[in-house]
């Protein structure tokens, strides 16, 4: 995975949780008003966009953890092979 992946689902996160809050607020905003079909589709872009949100946050963790597990198994071949060779030395 590049780091240039791992920055865009960053910033597609970042993106639509306040996008959602904001349309959220502009469909409570339109129910109140008397526009309760506007209200309503702006209610439903909110949800879908604070799941899409959700979804690229916890994509971003689970990417995250795979690469500590990878840096983390590649330290330990390492370190390995350096105990092997200083014993092999001796």
């Amino acid at each position: 995975m590049s780091a240039d992946n791992m920055k865009g689902l960053i910033r597609g996160a970042a993106i639509s949780m306040p996008v959602g809050l904001a349309l959220l607020i502009g469909g409570v905003a339109a129910i109140a008003g008397n526009a309760t079909t506007l209200g309503a589709v702006l209610i439903v872009l909110a949800i879908v966009s604070v799941g899409t949100g959700l979804v690229l946050m916890l994509q971003v963790r689970s990417r995250a953890r795979a690469f500590s597990r990878n840096m983390q198994a590649e330290q330990q071949a390492n370190l390995d092979a350096a105990i092997r060779n200083y014993r092999n030395s001796q």
